[in-house]
């Protein structure tokens, strides 16, 4: 219909006189719903008929012009959007934003990758603000569709309809349009001459003007009106004969409460039109678009209506607050922002929303940005469209946010994959998505190709790009998670395609100067790698890209700057096992071996311990050539991460290899770690002699972290040795050189011995003080962590005498989320509740809960031997506590078995205190006390506020009385062989 009254609004112009012409236009507008504007076209015929002729219309024309007069009014439609068929999930931030910026700007346009939904998005908030304006007030009396004052197209008997201004105007009995003027009084048309009554109260014209050009009572806004993306006036400009009068370029939005800025507040819009710009190809076809989008809209009639395209879409916009809505901009990025500024420049009462893949780029553009869904509303669009392809299908929630978190959160593909449940299960569904491109097809049929799989919408963005950022966006695709400027660089990237590829949506600003690309984007980009032959260069690149990052960085990594590299590698940690399996797949062992080298303090410090030994282990398994001196690095770290993790099979296998490679770097010891390779095979066998000797020899090395590091070692030798004392004063002189360095890790290690050092001597204080420091330091080096000192701190309270507190800290730890490290922290806590409700004597708390530690270690494997035989220990004195001989036996047993697997002499120690006080129980108090010595022995100091050891030696000072102190002295005079067989020796001889 739009056609033909074009080309009836054409022929009518060139013939003004042919009658039966100007009958069939009328006809044509009448059936279209556009009366008034037939209305109009009559009298401007009726005059123009009469100036030339001196006649009237014939009787045809006049009964048209009846039937007109009397005709029901056609309520005009506001908007072409079309209802959604699907409900609209999440995005609660992203539509207040959006709203936010509509009330403060002209140009809002939302920017985001293929499939985020910004098109949903957008109508969305369309139809919500077309909707409220609608419920807070009358049809708005200045949309170019809008109805009279009161709801009706007549008014006191005359046929009337809103003016541009929001004032009626309606059609005198004379037939001609009048309508009021800005200051209230009434104007009309003349023989072509515009009039109104001026202030005298006698009637103004301006002569030579056109009358209204479809009755709307205002010129066609001229064409150099400049751009105004405020909510104020449209500025003027040009010669005054090409001007408008004043009130015909009223000030838009001039009424209503005054927003924050100090602008008129936005009313919301009195009428939506979309413009789909994703059918058009030609960008010259752009203005058409927005035409046929606004063919429901009343259009310009007249001799006077123009002719050219936009100059009708710009009359059809001028009249009232209209929100046009251009829908996919990203292929005609130019002739959409040409558009948009055009427009807004010419009318002054539009707001336009844009939606493309990259910014219209034009002044007073507001971006935006249109995010994939977070976790929960992802799964809520999912669960939701599964309930629709499959009604009743009960879903693993757990693996549904896997599904959508690998579909990078994408409404477009999580509809897709929701679809698919239709043929697979959700299991299925998840394995598949390995190729994605293959498995998430057949979207709405009604749907353009490039919106109806997954492929389509990325290869859709990809061909948009040009031949330097397709390229650059091929290379990116090798980086796992994440880069920032400078390793694009490094693939020939420049600052300027890297903004080229952020404003189209390829990539993601991550934060901190860093960018990533999603998962799907990605996996199309290394598809294209592959498909090129170009993917093993890339990738090879990357790997030494971040192998030259890790070598610089481990130095720094034992100093000050420690926090500063930390944060770095760990921004690209996930580049880094990148590297290293490319690596490894590619049979590279002197990358492999070197990047694990270059790793391991770091995933020491991190608590990637169990990880850490299967990444190192993938590296030295690579055969071929690597620096000798790199394998010794990975070696040594290998094996301490694996002690430290509990690995006990794993050290021991590899201890006769690193003896070996001790002594091959016996000769060059310059790398702090190697420093470490000796030491570290002594106090793993249990060699204190060559562990001393070891330290010794290195004490005087350069570097003052080896120095602090290997006084750490030497303290544990000394501990394990039972000279607490000595180890004490080591680990003082460790402190000293480690804060000195400011390195952090080897600190906090360092200091949480100590302060079990200081609370065996009763330093309670200074204990406290350590440990505390301990823990801050940690915090600062992994924020994530559960601090395992929160243990010992609570234990050191107890032997204190501050027990309440202590049991609240207790408890409050079994109360973490449970994950692994929380899982072992309330496992310790547990024991230490048991032992506190075991030394009050609630026997029955204190089975629960060393009941609740056993059952919460099973869900932490990496708990040490050490540990769980301090629960055991706790078991034997309970069941001492109940009268049961043979269980507490049993008991013991097992913990001395695990406490000398892990070569813990403390530990044993306390392992001989349950044994003296089965002794003691089983009527042999001069050995119980014998074995009390010895336990002394063992740990190297007396550990006399530990309250399982006072309660006991207070007891067998009272049963023997002087004798007590002969035969404590006797077990501790023993040597090392004699103290271990008594505290192994049978708990209560027969």
């Amino acid at each position: 219909m739009g056609g033909l009254l074009a080309e009836l609004g054409e022929l009518t112009a060139r013939h003004p006189l042919r009658e039966r012409l100007h009958a069939t236009r009328l006809k044509a507008l009448h059936a279209a719903g556009r009366r008034t504007e037939a209305l109009v076209a009559y009298e401007h015929f009726r005059r123009g008929l009469a100036d030339e002729l001196g006649a009237d219309p014939g009787p045809e024309l006049r009964e048209i012009h009846l039937k007109l007069l009397r005709a029901d009014p056609v309520r005009r439609p506001r908007t072409n959007l079309r209802t959604p068929l699907t409900s609209f999930v999440g995005r609660a931030a992203e539509i207040a934003q959006v709203r936010a910026q509509l009330g403060r700007s002209r140009l809002v346009t939302l920017v985001g990758p293929g499939g985020a939904g910004k098109t949903r998005l957008a109508t969305t908030i369309a139809t919500a603000l077309l909707n409220e304006a609608s419920r807070q007030s009358s049809p708005d009396n200045g949309s170019p569709h809008g109805q009279g004052r009161g709801g009706h197209d007549g008014m006191d008997g005359r046929s009337g309809h809103a003016g541009r201004d929001g004032r009626p105007t309606y059609e005198r009995p004379d037939g001609r349009p009048t309508y009021q003027g800005p200051d209230g009084r009434p104007t009309y048309a003349e023989r072509g001459r515009r009039g109104y009554e001026g202030p005298d109260g006698r009637r103004a014209y301006e002569e030579g003007q056109a009358g209204p050009a479809y009755g709307e009572g205002y010129a066609r806004p001229t064409h150099n009106s400049g751009p105004t993306y405020n909510s104020g006036p449209a500025h003027n400009s040009g010669p005054a004969h090409n001007r408008a009068p004043a009130y015909d370029s009223e000030p838009a939005d001039t009424s209503g409460p005054a927003s924050p800025g100090g602008q008129p507040a936005y009313e919301g819009p009195s009428a939506v039109w979309l413009v789909e710009l994703a059918p058009v190809s030609d960008p010259a076809d752009v203005p058409q678009a927005a035409l046929a989008a606004l063919g429901r809209a009343p259009m310009p009639a007249g001799p006077a209506a123009p002719t050219d395209t936009l100059d009708r879409v710009v009359e059809t916009l001028s009249a009232g607050r209209v929100l046009l809505v251009l829908d996919n901009c990203e292929h005609l990025v130019d002739a959409a922002a040409r558009l948009a500024e055009e427009l807004l420049g010419r009318c002054p009462r539009l707001r336009v929303l844009a939606t493309s893949r990259e910014p219209l780029g034009i002044v007073g553009e507001v971006v935006s940005s249109v995010p994939p869904l977070p976790v929960v509303p992802a799964v809520e669009l999912f669960a939701d469209r599964v309930a629709a392809a499959c009604p009743g299908l009960v879903l693993d929630q757990g693996l549904v946010r896997e599904v959508c978190r690998r579909l990078d959160g994408l409404p477009l593909a999580i509809e897709l994959a929701a679809a698919r449940l239709r043929a697979l299960s959700l299991e299925e569904l998840a394995v598949r998505l390995d190729d994605r491109f293959l498995l998430l097809t057949g979207g709405s049929r009604t749907a353009l190709p490039r919106h109806q799989t997954l492929r389509a919408v990325v290869a859709w963005s990809w061909d948009l790009l040009e031949e330097p950022e397709r390229r650059l966006a091929e290379g990116l695709a090798v980086f796992a998670g994440g880069f920032d400027l400078a390793a694009a660089e490094h693939l020939g990237g420049t600052l300027d395609l890297v903004a080229a590829l952020l404003d189209k949506s390829l990539l993601q600003a991550a934060g901190g100067g860093r960018y990533r690309m999603l998962e799907t984007i990605r996996e199309y980009g290394l598809e294209r790698l592959a498909e090129t032959g170009k993917i093993g260069p890339a990738r090879a690149g990357h790997a030494a890209y971040f192998l030259r990052l890790a070598e610089l960085a481990e130095p720094y990594l034992r100093g000050r700057e420690q926090l500063t590299w930390i944060a770095r590698l760990l921004a690209e940690h996930d580049n880094l096992l990148a590297a290293l399996h490319f690596a490894v797949d590619r049979g590279d062992a002197d990358t492999a071996v070197r990047l694990a080298a270059a790793m391991g303090v770091f995933w020491t410090i991190r608590g990637n311990r169990q990880e850490s030994v299967g990444w190192m282990n993938l590296a030295l398994n690579v055969p071929g050539t690597a620096p000798w001196q790199a394998r010794l690095i990975v070696s040594a770290t290998l094996l301490i991460n694996g002690a430290l993790g509990g690995d006990d099979s794993m050290v021991e296998s590899d201890v006769r290899e690193l003896r070996r490679l001790a002594e091959l770097a016996e000769g060059e010891p310059g790398h702090p770690v190697l420093a470490m390779i000796g030491p570290a095979v002594a106090l793993f066998t249990d060699d204190k002699a060559l562990g001393l000797r070891e330290v010794e020899r290195r004490l005087y090395h350069p570097d003052p972290w080896a120095r602090g590091m290997l006084l750490m070692v030497r303290a544990a030798i000394k501990e394990n040795d039972g000279d607490m004392g000595g180890s004490r004063q080591d680990l003082i002189a460790s402190a000293a050189e480690l804060r000195a360095v400011g390195e952090r890790w080897g600190l906090a290690m360092t200091l949480m011995s100590l302060a079990e050092a200081h609370a065996m001597f009763g330093d309670f204080d200074d204990a406290l003080a350590s440990i505390q420091e301990a823990t801050a330091l940690m915090l600062q080096l992994n924020p994530d962590l559960d601090p395992g000192h929160q243990v010992w701190q609570a234990t050191i309270r107890i032997r204190s005498g501050e027990v309440e507190q202590a049991r609240a800290e207790l408890r409050a730890m079994t109360e973490q989320p449970h994950r692994e490290q929380s899982a072992r922290n309330a496992a310790f806590a547990h024991a230490g509740l048991g032992d506190l409700a075991r030394l009050e004597g609630d026997l029955a708390t204190a089975a629960r809960e060393y009941g609740l530690s056993a059952a919460t270690m099973e869900q932490s494997p990496s708990i040490v031997p050490q540990f769980r035989a301090l629960v055991l220990i706790g078991w034997a004195h309970l069941a001492l506590a109940v009268g049961d001989q043979a269980a507490a036996g049993r008991h013991i047993v097992q913990a001395a078995e695990l406490s000398l697997s892990a070569k813990d002499m403390p530990v044993l120690a306390r392992v001989g205190v349950a044994v003296a006080e089965s002794r003691a129980l089983g009527g042999d108090a001069p050995a119980a006390a014998r074995t009390l010595g010895a336990a002394e022995q063992l740990r190297g100091a007396p550990d006399a506020f530990n309250p399982d050891v006072a309660r006991l030696s207070a007891w067998l000072r009272a049963e023997l009385g002087d004798a007590y102190d002969a035969a404590y002295a006797a077990g501790r005079g023993l040597d090392r062989p004699a103290a271990l067989k008594l505290v192994r020796a049978p708990a209560a001889p027969s």
